[in-house]
C-alpha cells in the first residue's frame, strides 16, 4: 500500500551519467520505494551498522540493473472471458 508523501521535486532527480540511446541524462523517480522513509530507512539504517557491508561490487557489474519492459498481457478488457 502505498503511503502519501510530499517530497521536493528536486528530490525526485535522477541523473544518468551515460544515458543509454533514448533516455534522459535526468529522470524523474516516483516509485514509493525510492521515497518513502517506510522503505528507505531500513535500508540506510541497515548500511550504517557496526560491520555491515555490501554483498558484490558494483564495479564487477556489466550493465547496471533494469526493470525491464512491461508484459504484453493476453487478455482482452472487452472479453470478460478472457480475464
Amino acid at each position: 500500500m502505498a503511503i502519501f508523501a510530499i517530497k521536493n521535486m528536486s528530490e525526485t532527480l535522477l541523473d544518468l551519467e551515460n544515458a543509454e540511446s533514448g533516455l534522459f541524462e535526468q529522470n524523474h523517480i516516483l516509485e514509493p520505494e525510492y521515497h518513502q522513509d517506510i522503505y528507505a530507512l531500513p535500508c540506510i539504517k541497515t548500511s550504517q551498522l557496526p560491520g555491515a557491508f555490501q554483498v558484490g561490487d558494483s564495479e564487477l557489474l556489466l550493465r547496471a540493473p533494469f526493470r525491464g519492459k512491461q508484459p504484453t498481457y493476453a487478455d482482452e478488457e472487452n472479453d470478460p472471458l478472457s480475464l
